[in-house]
């Protein structure tokens, strides 16, 4: 599952929420199923330290109840039993996705400060 949010205008951002489901009987694929549902939207009087946040929570809880009725309606159409995905809980994932970055960014700073570090030992 992914979500990610474009900025296509000044106001206008398209979220995308994608997900895939493979169901399996013993270790044979009986069906794999990859969607994509996105959504327009405008965003106007939003505090930048806002912004994130609203793309990165806000919007994809708004596009995910359309993706999950569209899996199950494909899946049922395609004669398989019916699947039913549970909720994604979206702020979850966007902390981690923070916290990710955080990481990410001290490490990157670690590294430019090393090779200093080490110049002027020698």
């Amino acid at each position: 599952m992914s979500a990610i949010a474009e900025k296509h205008d000044e106001n206008i951002f398209e979220s995308t929420v994608t997900i895939t489901v493979t169901a399996k009987i013993n270790d044979k694929i009986a069906f794999l199923v990859e969607a994509k549902q996105a959504g327009i939207f405008e965003v106007r009087n939003i505090p930048p330290v806002q912004l994130d946040p609203l793309l990165g929570i806000g919007c994809p809880n708004i596009v995910y109840p359309y993706l999950r009725a569209n899996i199950a309606d494909a899946i049922t159409r395609a004669g398989f039993p019916p699947v039913h995905l549970s909720e994604i809980n979206f702020e979850g994932f966007y902390q981690q996705r923070q916290q990710s970055l955080a990481e990410q960014q001290q490490q990157n700073h670690a590294s430019a400060v090393m090779p200093d570090s080490l110049v002027a030992m020698h």
